[in-house]
């Protein structure tokens, strides 16, 4: 896609993947430029990509790479600045985060790697729409493409103990992909997803700092003798 209307109007999951992949790498990396940086990695590796013959289809050039998936890129870390905690917190190791780095002196090598395997597993988690549309099993922009990286990837965040994180995205991508599937134009729907998201933390934060005064007894029988 190298026209900036193409990129934007897509009907595909690909601009929602571009948020919550970066989002993965925010949660290890905290750090905007780190995050640009790898952002800007992926897309030189999609560039080579493109150059393979019979290869379009998992190709990136132009407006698309360089404007649109930054742009979902940054949104995804924002998503993670706006989430915060991405683990419940919990005393012992969940038993279904068996990918989850324990705290052992033998295991300080695989703690070391953890952040890029969930990275990786988190991309690759496009593969199985990819490789089926690629292989014309599936129509490009099919739904499926939403379902199978929806799915995947929340399974993934929750085999590396990302629960709380797993939870909120899976909600989001659902959304997402509800509105992308029939509406089309998934840049500005996943944008607007988590926008919302934003305001609704806001209000969340707002209604739970504000405390009731409780009324005294005395105060609520006047008040009856009153109105009768």
């Amino acid at each position: 896609m190298d026209d900036l209307s193409d990129s934007i109007s897509e009907k595909g999951a690909w601009p929602m993947i571009h948020i919550f992949v970066p989002a993965v790498v925010a949660i290890y990396a905290k750090n905007i430029w780190i995050v640009i940086s790898v952002i800007y990695l992926f897309e030189s590796a999609e560039f080579m990509v493109s150059l393979l013959p019979n290869m379009e289809y998992w190709g990136d050039v132009g407006t698309n790479a360089l404007i649109s998936d930054i742009t979902m890129g940054l949104v995804g870390y924002w998503l993670i600045s706006i989430l915060g905690e991405t683990e419940y917190k919990s005393r012992k190791r969940p038993w279904y985060a068996c990918l989850k780095a324990r705290k052992c002196d033998s295991c300080s090598f695989y703690e070391k790697i953890v952040p890029y395997f969930h990275t990786i597993l988190a991309a690759a988690s496009s593969g199985v729409a990819g490789i089926s549309i690629q292989l014309e099993v599936l129509p490009e922009n099919s739904p499926y493409e939403f379902i199978s990286f929806g799915i995947l990837f929340t399974l993934f965040a929750i085999f590396f103990g990302k629960d709380r994180f797993a939870v909120h995205a899976f909600i989001l991508i659902s959304l997402i992909s509800i509105i992308a599937i029939f509406t089309g134009y998934t840049f500005f729907v996943a944008s607007g997803i988590v926008s919302l998201y934003y305001f609704f933390k806001i209000l969340a934060k707002y209604f739970e700092g504000y405390q009731y005064m409780p009324v005294k007894n005395s105060e609520v029988n006047q008040m009856v003798k009153l109105m009768f």
